[in-house]
């Protein structure tokens, strides 16, 4: 067991918090996306898994407390339905359908987003991939990054906040 901190206090930094804090986890396994190390521990204050960025611990301290992994947590199982880095338990995996445009459906080819990805449809200029995942804030920026070369054909509610942000794109470009 590992208490995330300092001497002096908190230790921390969230991005979504205005101060460092200082916690105890019971670390499980660490996982890299997008060239950024996490540790995906139990937070025992929270009871609850969570998930820390290596660069933004500020400090480690072994506790010496014992802690038994649960036999049946499997790190492949926890983000087996996910793109990248987050796991929302009311993110449920859904069918999901891109339809992506000129050679960029190339790359999707030799380099699939996620495990769960099948062409299901091919024409000279474009190409439609499905995936069952959970479609997480990690995957629609995933999709933004693509530009208009990648089109959300389903579900309606993820289409609908591609659109969102893209407008909100345009709206402050302007």
């Amino acid at each position: 067991m590992f208490k995330i901190t300092e001497n002096y206090g908190k230790r921390f930094k969230s991005f979504w918090r205005q101060s460092e804090y200082t916690t105890e986890v019971e670390p499980y396994f660490v996982k890299v996306f997008r060239q950024r190390w996490y540790l995906i521990a139990r937070n025992k204050i929270k009871d609850a898994i969570r998930i820390y960025a290596l660069d933004r611990i500020q400090s480690l301290a072994n506790t010496g407390n014992a802690f038994v992994m649960p036999k049946d947590f499997s790190p492949e199982e926890y983000f087996y339905n996910c793109f990248g880095i987050i796991h929302e338990d009311d993110c449920p995996p859904e069918t999901i359908d891109l339809k992506v445009y000129g050679t960029q459906k190339e790359y999707f080819r030799t380099l699939p987003l996620h495990h769960s990805q099948k062409e299901i449809e091919t024409e000279d200029d474009f190409s439609v991939f499905r995936y069952y995942l959970s479609p997480t804030y990690d995957f629609l920026q995933e999709i933004l990054s693509h530009g208009c070369e990648v089109e959300v054909l389903s579900p309606a509610h993820l289409r609908y906040e591609v659109r969102y942000h893209a407008e909100m794109i345009l709206s402050s470009a302007l």
